[in-house]
């Protein structure tokens, strides 16, 4: 699973890296932002892909190490942005497959992964 996770690290800065490259060009040759060509396109489905796909898959990837590791789901993410739904369900499918794929046991951990999420909203309800 730490593979995984440097992987994923590794994939973002790569992205980034090619973002830099399309964004130099573009000064030279004209406003990225402004400019819908072949180029920009490139740039905008990379960073659509970093800020996304790979983003979401770390996030998912790094929140399953921590369960696995019986880090409390608040230290691992002290301050989150307002949830959008659709992204967090994915995360959180992609937390439990996950878990039950990295699992050195038959349990599956879907109902243990929905509690580690759930123990969040039940300190924040206590504090």
């Amino acid at each position: 699973m730490r593979v995984r996770v440097k992987e994923l690290a590794q994939e973002a800065k790569y992205i980034r890296l090619e973002e830099t490259k399309i964004k130099s060009k573009h000064k030279i040759e004209g406003d990225i932002w402004s400019n819908p060509d072949v180029k920009s396109l490139e740039f905008w489905k990379l960073r659509n892909h970093r800020t996304h796909d790979v983003r979401d898959a770390a996030r998912a990837i790094q929140l399953a190490y921590g369960f696995m590791r019986d880090v409390p789901y608040r230290r691992i993410e002290q301050t989150t942005k307002p949830k959008d739904p659709y992204r967090w369900n994915r995360i959180v499918k992609e937390v439990k497959r996950l878990a039950n794929k990295f699992s050195n046991s038959e349990k599956k951990f879907d109902e243990d992964v929905d509690i580690w999420f759930a123990s969040d909203r039940i300190d924040e309800q206590k504090g």
